[in-house]
């Protein structure tokens, strides 16, 4: 058992996590728990190394199991629903989970990398967003400003007045002719 996560030391007679391989099973005393002498069970996913915001709802096909269980029940029995209640359902939406973190890992990583390159351009600055799914991209001379994106289009904000040779040369760069 891992030790309560609450400041409150009166929690941790509510409230305990059991670590398991892909898993954590966290129980907490049911809230009429004294009269019923029930306790949740709930699957809780592993570390993604997500953010908040960047962590799968726990809706749809990312669900995962909780379950009421009276702890009156013999301790073989009790696991026996545990088990057929919570972890065995939980496989299949954690499998999901670390699938969905991977993308978005990859995604990032191929976002660094194209921002590394990007940034190999003589004055033109570039700035991973805190997100890490898009860049911005900045340079002062010729003003320009715009953002990389996930799927490697760039995208141009606004560009600064260019002579109309530097133009025709940049119109002719996107494969567009005069």
């Amino acid at each position: 058992m891992l030790p309560s996560k609450s400041d409150m030391p009166s929690d941790a007679l509510w409230y305990a996590e059991i670590e398991l391989a892909a898993m954590e099973i966290s129980v907490s005393k049911d809230w009429n728990g004294e009269r019923t002498g029930k306790v949740n069970v709930r699957a809780r996913p592993p570390e993604l190394g997500l953010d908040h915001n960047s962590s799968p709802s726990n809706r749809g096909e990312f669900a995962l199991p909780e379950a009421s269980v009276s702890v009156a029940r013999p301790l073989a029995a009790i696991a026996k629903d545990i088990t057929r209640r919570v972890i065995m359902p939980a496989a299949a939406p954690l499998a999901k989970r670390v699938e969905y973190a991977a993308a978005i890992v990859k995604r990032r990583k191929g976002v660094a990398e194209m921002a590394e390159e990007l940034g190999r351009f003589p004055g033109l600055t570039v700035r991973l967003e805190r997100s890490g799914d898009s860049a911005s991209l900045y340079a002062s001379d010729p003003y320009l400003s715009g953002r990389l994106d996930s799927d490697g289009s760039v995208t141009l904000d606004r560009l600064s007045s260019l002579s109309l040779e530097k133009f025709a040369a940049v119109w002719a760069a996107i494969g567009k002719e005069a």
